[in-house]
């Protein structure tokens, strides 16, 4: 991941998250004083798949690359470059690259005033 913004703009750097899942890759973005969630970008490359996911916050993501499935509400649903979905909190769900291509995923989060953290 580069950029091209000079080193005093105000961007964040993402900063590589180890995930023990093959074909599966994850950055962190740093905390925004103020927000009380964070952002999340993650690679699913063809044939892999997250792990079961499960959480207090609520979730929404956008698939800004490739194409696949993802299992919520107990089902898998197609998803492709374009789309958007929310998660609520506590909901199960993962992603699964169906497509030939790397999915790439961009995940904003925030914790929920009505879960437990």
């Amino acid at each position: 991941m580069s950029t091209s913004l000079e080193p005093s703009a105000p961007h964040l750097r993402a900063q590589p998250i180890a995930v023990p899942d093959p074909g599966v890759e994850l950055f962190a973005y740093p905390e925004v004083a103020g927000f009380p969630g964070g952002f999340q970008y993650f690679e699913v490359q063809p044939g892999a798949e997250t792990p079961l996911d499960r959480h207090a916050s609520q979730e929404v993501w956008t698939i800004q690359a490739g194409a696949g499935e993802l299992y919520f509400a107990d089902a898998w649903h197609p998803l492709k470059a374009g789309d958007c979905v929310h998660f609520p909190a506590l909901k199960p769900h993962r992603m699964r690259n169906s497509g030939a291509q790397p999915m790439r995923i961009f995940a904003l989060w925030w914790r929920s005033e009505h879960a437990a953290p």
